[in-house]
């Protein structure tokens, strides 16, 4: 029984390790491509003088629409802007598709592991469930229905639910902290917290846990290692 526990314990950090692994890169992304567009566009935000040519929208006719956005974007911040612009968005969708790999497809599973493993685990992993996928979930409607008023209250609701999430992760952190003396993780979930109002703070949190979450691991495949093993079974009666 205490094996099938630290088996699963390792199995959860194991994961956990790997989603803030994703989190942390998928972070990086986003921030670098951020400051760069930030100082790109001052030196590309200026007209681009194009010779007299025929318009382009009145020769197209029915897709005038179409044609004028990217004309508009060239035209106000350069070639240079527009693709700025352009790098912007994929580099931030790619950078929230590994934070939200790592979250959902493996912090999530991995503190669900930790909870199965052991109850004390439990309120933190509810934490963490109900706040991530609920408010990821409730984030969507709300952008959706951001046309009507009823918008505006789905994302507020789902920034609470995702508050509440970031609590459960605090929890789970000082939990380990609890169990196997981690410095790292008590000072990561504190980070946690105050990342609910710096956000630079969540970012670092996230690097504590990858780095000292190995410490945990080595802890508690020591414990596997001195687990008893399970008694003889008794003897059938000899007839």
């Amino acid at each position: 029984m205490e094996t099938r526990k630290y088996e699963l314990i390792i199995e959860g950090l194991r994961m956990i390790k790997e989603g803030a692994l994703f989190v942390i890169i998928g972070s990086l992304i986003i921030s670098i491509v951020s400051v760069a567009l930030v100082f790109t566009i001052p030196f590309s935000a200026f007209p681009i003088q194009h010779p007299a040519q025929p318009s382009i929208p009145h020769i197209i006719g029915p897709i005038r629409c179409k044609v004028v956005i990217p004309i508009f974007y060239m035209n106000t911040f350069g070639t240079l802007g527009f693709f700025s612009l352009i790098t912007l968005i994929i580099g931030v969708l790619i950078g929230a598709g590994l934070s939200l790999y790592g979250l959902y497809g493996k912090i999530i599973p991995g503190a669900e592991r930790l909870a199965t493993a052991d109850s004390r685990y439990s309120t933190a992993h509810s934490l963490l469930k109900i706040g991530y996928l609920g408010g990821l979930g409730l984030l969507i409607i709300g952008v959706l229905t951001l046309k009507i008023i009823i918008g505006i209250f789905f994302i507020i609701l789902a920034m609470i639910l995702l508050l509440i999430g970031k609590i459960g992760i605090a929890l789970i952190t000082f939990k380990l902290n609890e169990d196997y003396d981690e410095s790292m993780m008590l000072i990561a979930g504190i980070l946690f917290i105050i990342g609910i109002f710096i956000g630079f703070a969540e970012f670092i949190a996230w690097i504590l846990v990858y780095v000292g979450i190995d410490s945990v691991i080595q802890k508690a495949e020591t414990r596997l290692q001195y687990q008893p093993p399970p008694p003889p079974s008794p003897e059938a009666p000899v007839i």
